[in-house]
């Protein structure tokens, strides 16, 4: 996941809520990713080269600019004719690498993708991996402190279990209308941690206040895909809540 402080498009994390049966009320503080990262993986499979995690991040950036383009310029000046009209080199580099190995012609299916998903459209342009069968088991959701006082930084620690390998997806928390999720890669069976943090009391500015005090559901995912069953590779494979009480 990203480093930077970010909130999550409101829409897409009330329906993560209603996914896995929170209620949604006021805003509060986003919420910033600290690491997710695995504590012990299985067997290793032969090193390749991977494309999942650079085509999902260019799609994240870059997939209606694409779209556009696309529909504009077409495909037949090739990869370098759209990825060259990307607004920042980054973009463009990724894009070239992408398109190259997926090919100019799967690149150019992106304009008859329904409500492209980043993680789904790469699975389309076979940059990323398509796995069956994948479980996962939930071994400790924490808030640390369990008990804070308005204004005090809390962190979000979730830990789990691939029991059976899953593909490319997501880890998320959410408290309120407020959440974080981020793209996790198709994991082998092993141990996985992800932990984020909270600033109770904002920044000072109207649209990011001091939350009020009271006592507050966190929810944790893990999931395939966008967490949604809109797609065909889309889905929650386990979630979990914990409590946050904050006092004046």
């Amino acid at each position: 996941g990203k480093r930077h402080r970010k909130t999550m498009k409101s829409f897409t994390f009330a329906l993560l809520l209603l996914i896995i049966g929170s209620a949604v009320a006021a805003s509060v503080s986003s919420v910033k990713v600290l690491n997710v990262r695995p504590i012990s993986k299985g067997k290793v499979a032969p090193l390749k080269a991977n494309f999942c995690p650079l085509c999902n991040n260019l799609m994240e950036q870059a997939m209606d600019n694409l779209i556009n383009i696309i529909a504009n310029v077409g495909i037949a000046g090739g990869c370098s004719s759209i990825c060259s009209l990307l607004p920042n080199q980054y973009e463009t580099i990724a894009c070239d690498l992408a398109c190259e190995v997926a090919g100019v012609e799967e690149f150019g299916k992106l304009l008859d993708y329904e409500d492209p998903d980043p993680i789904y459209a790469c699975q389309l342009l076979r940059l990323c991996p398509i796995v069956n069968g994948g479980a996962v088991k939930i071994n400790a959701a924490a808030v640390v402190p369990k008990v804070a006082s308005v204004g005090d930084t809390v962190t979000f620690e979730l830990t789990w279990t691939v029991l059976n390998a899953t593909g490319p997806g997501s880890v998320g928390v959410g408290i309120e209308d407020s959440g974080e999720l981020d793209f996790i890669d198709a994991a082998q069976p092993g141990v996985y941690r992800a932990s984020w943090q909270l600033d109770t009391g904002g920044d000072g500015s109207e649209d990011d206040p001091p939350m009020p005090s009271g006592r507050y559901e966190v929810d944790f995912v893990v999931c395939e895909g966008d967490c949604s069953d809109s797609h065909p590779y889309g889905g929650v494979y386990a979630s979990a809540r914990a409590f946050l009480t904050l006092q004046d």
